[in-house]
């Protein structure tokens, strides 16, 4: 935020911000400053998730001097050894002085089926596909060549929850052996809605 809105310190209080994790498996940080302009990142962990989740530090564990406190930002520290080098994630609605979220997940939940086109695109080794449910249902999804023939199924027929949900193509075939560079579809079905599109494997 270019004005940043103060927070206090209670002890007993939260600071939180919604947080649409990227399953990338690097660290996440939370910066404050405070009014001699002295700034803190607090680290919380891996992003270790895909789809909303309530972020939040007790706000006893700012250590900063200035009686007022401002909060900076997020930064993602990228995890060489565990961490992947692409991806992005999402925030809404910072909230301070709770002691529980004040809004559910639900609230976040998606409106209507959505297949959202892989990234990295093009992509070497792997590659993240990203889609929606509105509601739980059973999900199917197939990779394919360019010529139409099955490459590998990477889910079938498996129940998941209303929400955003991730899955990931290591570039390998149903036997296990990597697959030539080129164009390949991959082909979503839930419930009544399917979708098909494409994607590159550069070598």
């Amino acid at each position: 935020s270019s004005n940043p809105k103060s927070i206090g310190t209670d002890p007993n209080s939260q600071f939180g911000v919604w947080v649409f994790g990227d399953l990338s498996g690097n660290l996440l940080e939370l910066w404050f400053m405070d009014e001699q302009s002295n700034k803190v990142g607090l680290g919380y962990g891996s992003i270790d998730w895909t789809g909303w989740k309530m972020v939040n530090i007790n706000l006893s564990d700012i250590n900063l001097n200035g009686s007022d406190i401002k909060f900076e930002g997020l930064q993602i520290v990228y995890e060489p050894f565990s961490g992947d080098s692409t991806g992005g994630i999402f925030i809404d609605d910072a909230q301070y002085n709770f002691t529980t979220p004040v809004k559910s997940e639900s609230e976040f939940l998606p409106k209507e089926y959505v297949l959202d086109q892989n990234y990295p695109n093009p992509f070497n080794p792997s590659t993240i596909i990203n889609f929606n449910l509105p509601e739980a249902a059973n999900v199917k999804m197939e990779i394919f060549n360019i010529i139409g023939e099955k490459v590998v199924t990477l889910i079938l027929n498996q129940e998941y929850k209303a929400g955003r949900h991730s899955v990931q193509w290591n570039g390998k075939n149903q036997n296990g052996n990597q697959v030539p560079s080129g164009i390949y579809l991959y082909r979503f079905q839930s419930n009544n809605f399917s979708a098909v599109k494409k994607m590159m494997l550069l070598k």
